[in-house]
Parts: structure tokens; sequence; C-alpha cells
């Protein structure tokens, strides 16, 4: 009579076993589920300079730096980065403490060359497959590319006012 109960104990045993690895891993991708939840979007930092106005059109980094000021927006080149998709150096901007990567050709035709070289979602460029960590925005007049990974409306309303609906991204 001992054996039978021990198979009927070593069952429960494994069944209790079961249901708590099952509440545990529940538990577990439920909070997974929490951590990539869609945070408020923060407001885009303000500068404490005199805002001017701009009313020209944006052709190359200084007429950008310049409209953003002029938006009332802090600007700083963060660095310069000399290797690229391109043939000129990415220069990383915080615009209102947001990274823009922004990419000046010497002439308009240059621009439009390497322009055709992203594809309409922006998961290639040239031969290279882009894996990007939010959603890509390339933005592009004059001589330059601004280009925008991440999904903040405020910023993609900025961008989309001063240089146009975007010509490749998600």
């Amino acid at each position: 009579m001992k054996q039978k109960q021990k198979p009927k104990k070593l069952a429960y045993m494994a069944t209790a076993t079961i249901a708590i690895v099952a509440v545990a891993t529940m538990i577990y991708f439920a909070s997974l589920q929490n951590s990539n939840a869609i945070e408020p979007t923060p407001k885009l930092v303000s500068s404490d300079d005199p805002v001017t106005n701009f009313d020209g059109i944006v052709m190359d980094v200084s007429t950008f730096t310049s409209a953003i000021k002029s938006k009332g927006l802090q600007i700083s080149q963060k660095e310069e980065i000399p290797d690229s998709f391109f043939s000129v150096p990415i220069k990383v901007f915080s615009v209102g403490g947001i990274d823009l990567q922004i990419y000046e050709f010497s002439t308009e035709e240059s621009y439009e060359n390497a322009k055709f070289m992203i594809s309409d979602d922006g998961a290639e460029i040239g031969t290279s497959m882009v894996h990007w960590m939010d959603s890509p925005h390339f933005y592009g007049q004059g001589k330059i590319i601004v280009q925008y990974v991440g999904h903040n409306p405020e910023m993609i309303n900025i961008l989309d006012s001063m240089l146009g609906n975007q010509f490749a991204g998600m």
C-alpha cells in the first residue's frame, strides 16, 4: 500500500511543480510586456536664447541650425563621425535633447545621388541592410539629408515643417 501512495504523491508534486513553473513563466512574460510599454514622449528641450525669425529655405547645416533655433529649441553639434554610408561624414546634432544625424553634401547633385541610395522604408542604404533600434525617418533638401531614428511626434512635425515630408523611412 505504501508503494501505491508514493506514485500518487509524486504525481501531486509533479503537478504542483508544473503549476509553479507555469505561474512563474506568466509573471516573467507579463513583466516583459510592461517593460516594453510605450512611455509618454518627453517634450523637446527649449533654448533660453532669444528666438530669431527664420523665413528662408533649409539648404545646408547652417540654415538647418538657424531654422531649429527659430523654433526656440536647443541645438548643439555632439560629434562628427568620418565614416558613413555616403562620401561625407555624419554630423550628429542634439536638437531639443534628441539626436539627429545630418549628411551635408558639396552639391545638390551629390545629395540627389545619395538620396536614391536609400530604400523607401530606410532598411537598405546602398548594398547595406540596416536594423534600426526604432523607426527611421529620412528628410532632405538642398544639400543635406537629415536622419532621425525615433518616434517623437513633435520632432517629426518639426522636420516635416522645415524639410517637407520624409522621403524614406517608416
